[in-house]
């Protein structure tokens, strides 16, 4: 979901030279909660970042906690 969500922002971001780099786990992780909701708050997020970030590059780092 949220890597779908930075390939439809990447047209804005690309319109004001900034660089999305996305960085993975390599699997998929789940996230429990609204799907809509989640989608939208990654959007914003994302978005904040390309209008309002003092950078050229938006890193999207999708990391896994440990569990011990």
């Amino acid at each position: 979901m949220i890597k779908d969500v930075a390939m439809e922002l990447a047209p804005p971001a690309l319109k004001r030279n900034i660089d999305l780099t996305w960085e993975g786990i390599g699997h998929a992780l789940m996230i429990e909660g609204n799907t809509p909701m989640l989608r939208e708050m990654f959007s914003k997020l994302i978005d904040n970042a390309i209008r309002y970030g003092p950078t050229a590059t938006v890193w999207i780092r999708l990391v896994e906690p440990p569990f011990d």
